[in-house]
């Protein structure tokens, strides 16, 4: 027991060393990755700052007319996003060597910055001289030609020599000197002003802007670039290693799981074994050692495909008084021992079990009278010609028998042998054979009539609305089957689909149905659902029949939905699978009716991917008064929403169930609250 405690202990800890080291993780990780990208980014935008910036002094060195403001802006801007920068603290703690980078190139920019507003004075003074010199070319006629063809090419080289910043071109001079011994008056002498500051400050201008564009700046990038590479190389092998600790811990806690689980299952072996005998003793008779009435009862609820023969030991009390306790005891034993010794020799025993005080059952695995008959007769002839002694004295034994096929079949059987009990009769069956004759007369009168239907085109689907709870709109329609009786009368399924189940007829009732809802959708535009049952999807002929009609009707197809019965009828879900990949294929939808009737598989069910769920009416019309009923819709709903799967309700009524399941987040109602089932389908001519 301390081992188990031990164990116990350990997986408790292990699982939450390993839940709280995965959280460690995944918080590190996630840490990691907004730093990296925030670094990243940074990195990427410093790149994009400086590049921005070589261009804008291009631009105005290029471009006369260039407003020095843009200039001036963007360097102002530049300053306030490398100090927002700056103060990322995230990005320093988790990559230091990147900051240290990042300190480097602050020290640079800074530097430039005198650089720049040399460059900016000088770009503007050059731009004011060429502008006075050009306006001077035009407003002065009073140069002469020579002096007027050497003003205009020094100002055609001045500009190149300005524009062409890579050549570092300025002023010949030839031309200088030209204008230098050319100053006769004062208009000459100014326009030389303006020419000799040209000629100095343009090298000047040309120097600084290569000084510039040549910095350090791009290489102090390309190592914070490797610097942070370096950094998050380091940082996730750091945490490759901690995820294999993890998954080392992880381990561990299974080993542990499954040596607790090897323990438990060890030692809950021996109640396991306790629980079987207990269960054992509840079922058995300690008399006879047969399975007793409670093991039968538990044996044959839930199959009907058994015959039971119950035999009944005449006047056993009489035994009794003759006898005493103890004799009849002895009786019954040995009658016991008999029906055990017959059981061997006859392969259509399923079970013997002793049922009463001096009743013993005979389950049988056949419904053939021939065989019933002969059973029980010689189980009778068996006992009977045995002899029973007890202490000498010969004790005659006398049985009668009860033969049943149906439930309850203790009871069946013990009206059978109570119909021998005025008759010298050994062997009664069950029956009542003025019902089944008196439906077997109703069951043919139905068949011809629908078979009639069939023929006159008598058999239609009605039609029910299907309302947005939103809305209390109509969105859709469910198709119901009615037989059109000869006097107009509709007649519901309930008096005869069931019956046409056993008959061929069935199959052509689903077909009509399946074809007019069909007519309807094309008629109205409006989706409706089809109910198809566990027998028609596994009917070959009603399959291909579908097919048909939905190759034939693409354009429409997605308006169908096909309402599949939850039954315990379906026994093979593979075929429902591939009946819902056939629709799908289609644009159809699948909907399960009655969901939550009492049979869920809810694994296959969900297997299926249904589109809608019909919450079964016995759980919707109570829903206001009874609370298991609306906590059960509640679940469902949950389950619904989280699937993604849409809910109707059916058999709604009254306006306090339409609030209710409203409220409840129920996509769509059903009921004669809405609307009644219709005719609407309009007949083609």
């Amino acid at each position: 027991m301390k081992n188990f405690d031990f164990k116990s202990v350990s997986i408790v800890v292990s699982s939450l060393l390993v839940f709280f080291m995965a959280i460690d993780f995944k918080s590190k990780l996630s840490s990691f990755n907004s730093s990296y990208y925030s670094a990243t980014s940074m990195v990427h935008e410093l790149e994009n700052t400086w590049h921005k910036h070589i261009n804008i002094l291009e631009e105005s060195i290029i471009l006369l007319h260039f407003n020095n403001d843009k200039l001036v802006t963007h360097k102002k801007i530049a300053k306030e996003k490398v100090s927002e920068l700056n103060k990322n603290v995230d990005i320093k703690n988790t990559f230091p060597l990147l900051y240290d980078k990042f300190d480097n190139y602050l020290k640079e920019y800074s530097s430039l910055d005198l650089l720049t507003e040399r460059f900016i004075r000088s770009n503007s003074m050059i731009k004011n001289s060429i502008l006075i010199l050009e306006k001077r070319l035009y407003d002065l006629g009073t140069y002469d030609e020579e002096y007027r063809t050497n003003f205009l090419d020094m100002l055609l080289t001045v500009k190149n020599a300005k524009n062409n910043y890579v050549k570092n071109g300025n002023i010949t001079e030839k031309q200088f000197n030209y204008f230098k011994n050319n100053i006769n008056n004062d208009e000459y002498k100014l326009n030389f002003a303006h020419i000799n500051f040209l000629y100095n400050e343009i090298p000047k201008f040309h120097k600084s802007f290569n000084t510039i564009k040549k910095s350090n700046i791009t290489n102090i990038i390309d190592e914070m670039f490797i610097a942070l590479e370096k950094e998050s190389k380091v940082i996730k092998e750091k945490m490759q290693t901690e995820f294999i600790i993890i998954m080392f811990v992880y381990l561990i806690f299974l080993i542990i799981l499954l040596l607790l689980i090897l323990k438990i299952k060890k030692d809950s072996h021996s109640l396991v074994n306790y629980q079987k005998q207990k269960e054992l003793s509840l079922k058995t008779d300690d008399l006879t050692q047969l399975p007793n009435r409670n093991a039968f009862n538990y044996d044959t609820r839930n199959n009907d495909k058994y015959s039971v023969i119950l035999l009944d030991i005449v006047d056993f009390s009489n035994i009794n008084s003759i006898t005493g306790y103890q004799g009849g005891d002895h009786i019954l034993k040995n009658v016991a021992d008999v029906i055990k010794e017959a059981k061997t020799h006859n392969v259509n025993y399923k079970r013997v079990y002793r049922v009463g005080v001096d009743q013993f059952a005979v389950v049988i695995d056949s419904k053939d009278i021939t065989v019933l008959d002969s059973v029980s007769l010689g189980l009778i002839s068996e006992i009977e010609n045995t002899i029973f002694d007890f202490k000498g004295f010969e004790v005659p034994v006398y049985i009668q028998a009860g033969i049943t096929q149906k439930k309850p079949y203790l009871k069946s059987a013990e009206l059978a042998i109570a119909q021998t009990k005025n008759s010298f009769e050994k062997v009664s069956y069950y029956n009542d054979d003025i019902d089944i004759k008196q439906n077997a007369v109703k069951n043919i009168e139905m068949l011809s009539k629908v078979k009639e239907a069939i023929k006159d085109n008598r058999i239609r689907p009605f039609f029910q609305g299907i309302v947005d709870l939103q809305t209390k709109e109509p969105v859709k329609y469910e198709a119901l089957v009615r037989l059109i009786d000869t006097d107009g009368r509709a007649i519901s399924p309930y008096f005869f689909l069931e019956l046409t189940k056993k008959s061929k007829l069935y199959s052509k009732i689903t077909n009509i149905v399946i074809k007019k809802s069909i007519e309807f959708i094309r008629q109205n535009n409006i989706s409706v659902s089809i109910n198809l049952s566990f027998q028609d999807i596994n009917n070959a002929s009603t399959l291909t029949f579908i097919s048909f009609l939905l190759q034939t009707n693409k354009d429409i197809a997605h308006l169908i939905t096909f309402e599949i019965l939850e039954s315990e009828e379906v026994q093979n879900y593979e075929s429902i699978f591939k009946f819902a990949e056939l629709t799908k294929e289609f644009g159809c939808k699948l909907a399960i009716d009655d969901f939550g009737s009492g049979y869920s598989n809810f694994t296959q069910l969900f297997k299926m991917k249904p589109d809608i769920l019909k919450l079964d009416g016995s759980l919707i019309k109570d829903i206001h008064t009874n609370d298991n009923s609306k906590h059960t819709v509640e679940a469902m709903i949950f389950l619904a929403k989280k699937s993604n799967i849409q809910t109707v309700a059916e058999f709604v009524d009254n306006e306090v169930v339409d609030k209710m399941i409203t409220e409840l987040g129920i996509d769509y109602g059903q009921g004669f609250y809405y609307s009644e089932p219709k005719d609407l389908l309009k007949e083609e001519e």
